[in-house]
């Protein structure tokens, strides 16, 4: 598989976002902003697919959603 997909998704109850993947196993993170959230995200990535032996991804595709924003799809590229 070359690509990841990751969502993130805003919870209104708690006030915080949430990252899960069901592509990259053990992913389930939260933090009060996406920013802050997506940094989360990127350092964790590479140690969880090490340590779950998954393959190698080209890309993430990162989807993100909430009631207060549109829905907005990005793409990272992980390089070589």
């Amino acid at each position: 598989m070359d690509v990841a997909e990751v969502s993130f998704d805003y919870d209104d109850e708690a006030g915080v976002w949430i990252a899960t993947s069901d592509d990259i196993i053990g992913l389930v993170l939260e933090d009060d902003s996406p920013e802050k959230l997506m940094s989360r995200v990127l350092d964790a990535i590479p140690e969880l697919i090490e340590l779950n032996r998954l393959p190698r991804y080209k890309s993430i595709n990162f989807s993100v959603t909430s009631n207060e924003l549109d829905t907005d799809n990005r793409n990272v590229g992980l390089g070589a």
